[in-house]
């Protein structure tokens, strides 16, 4: 059996979904996170990524 371990902090995840608006209500209502307003124009543009 492996060794137990734990996680100090997460640097960044990145998953391709189909859809940025459902994506963003379904970790702000699971998960408690929200947009970050620094990057909101990425995410509004369709270019770039949504960062959370």
């Amino acid at each position: 059996m492996p060794e137990s371990f734990s996680v100090d902090g997460v640097d960044h995840v990145e998953l391709y979904v189909s859809d940025w608006d459902e994506a963003a209500e379904w970790y702000e209502r699971v998960l408690g996170l929200s947009t970050d307003e620094e990057f909101v124009q990425w995410w509004t543009a369709g270019d770039g990524p949504l960062v959370l």
